[in-house]
């Protein structure tokens, strides 16, 4: 029997999710579990789970623009705040919540959280170092469900990878320098140039990167407890202005054919994303025989449970047993599906990557 989803049990849920890594966003969501009438300025609002951050994104906006200095601040270290998950945290976020009612009801009918953390890329960033490795033409990237395309731009930032007592760091004199931790084997190549020719981004609805009120939602959506992702997406928003990148807007089975035909020749297509697939549902076979039917040499790589990606072009047992996200690769030439592996089992905070690479068996 499905659990009815309501809305004390959504706040709940999110509350139980990552207490340890978001003190303030998880005791926020106990406080409305415990106290549903707190969630009144989302009155009317479909019951989904999406709902606490959609509510936070809108205490943070008024936080940052009309409700300046108010004690809610010094909770949030995403507005400088320090004093976090303290004892006075709830009757203080019930007070701003009372005081602003009506203020808050419009924000969060009038606005959803978005969010495009550069952090995944340094997950993907040692596929891409492989894949340069493994071929002579220039990389012409295809990012899936690409937001504000902060993640569009692997190249232009740097990274340090750090296992046990070992840090190794490439390009690091960027002003974005991202880390992760690496676990497992030593992934290969992992300083190889990584030349890339062009890039361009799907999406449905992105976020512009050139319109204030839409950056001020991006950077409200960052959860109270993130300070170090708000830098990190204040560095990238800088980058946006250094790096063409060409859109592709609409359903991703609807304008993949068409972004995959504009890539000139003797440029090797790369298409990437993570949790895009999961999405597709049912769709998602046509996704694989898109990828065919552009007849061309191309790597696609994925941030999934392997069921939902490398399941499109095999039985292997690992597509069907394991739901945990792994960075995988498929290379295509000429069409047609030459190789696939999993490559490392991916954090779901973007963390740590365990690289260890397999080849799986091709069966469809």
């Amino acid at each position: 029997m499905t659990e009815e989803m309501t809305l004390e049990r959504v706040f709940h849920n999110r509350a139980e999710q990552s207490p340890a890594e978001l003190p303030v966003f998880s005791r926020l969501c106990r406080a409305v579990a415990d106290d549903p009438a707190l969630a009144a300025p989302l009155a009317g609002l479909p019951v989904r789970w999406n709902l606490p951050d959609r509510l936070l994104t809108a205490v943070s906006l008024l936080l940052r623009a009309e409700a300046t200095g108010h004690p809610l601040a010094a909770h949030f270290a995403t507005l400088g705040g320090g004093k976090g998950a303290d004892g006075t945290l709830v009757d203080t976020f019930a007070a701003f919540l009372a005081e602003h009612h009506e203020r808050l009801t419009a924000l969060v009918r009038d606005n959803d959280s978005r969010w495009n953390d550069p952090a995944r890329v340094a997950q993907f960033w040692p596929a891409f170092a492989l894949t340069a490795a493994r071929d002579t033409r220039p990389l012409w990237l295809v990012e899936l469900g690409g937001a504000a395309g902060l993640t569009a731009r692997p190249d232009r930032y740097g990274y340090r990878f750090t296992r046990e007592n070992r840090t190794e760091t490439v390009n690091g004199d960027r002003p974005l320098v991202l880390d992760l931790e690496l676990r497992g084997e030593d992934p290969a190549h992992l300083g190889h140039p990584v030349r890339v020719a062009g890039r361009c981004v799907i999406d449905r609805d992105p976020i512009r990167t050139d319109d204030p009120a839409t950056v001020a939602l991006l950077r409200a959506s960052v959860r109270p407890d993130l300070a170090d992702q708000l830098r990190r997406v204040d560095l990238a928003l800088a980058e946006t202005a250094n790096t063409e990148l060409t859109w592709h807007i609409g359903d991703l089975l609807d304008v993949l054919p068409a972004a995959l035909a504009e890539i000139p020749d003797g440029r090797l297509p790369v298409v990437y994303g993570s949790s895009v697939l999961c999405c597709l549902h049912e769709r998602r076979p046509r996704f694989a025989e898109i990828l065919a039917e552009a007849g061309r040499d191309l790597v696609w790589l994925s941030i999934e449970a392997p069921a939902n990606s490398l399941g499109l072009i095999s039985r292997d047992p690992v597509t069907e047993t394991n739901n945990k996200a792994h960075l995988t690769a498929v290379t295509y030439r000429d069409g047609r599906v030459v190789s696939a592996e999993t490559l490392a089992l991916a954090d779901s905070w973007g963390r740590w990557l365990y690289w260890d690479p397999r080849p799986v068996e091709i069966t469809s």
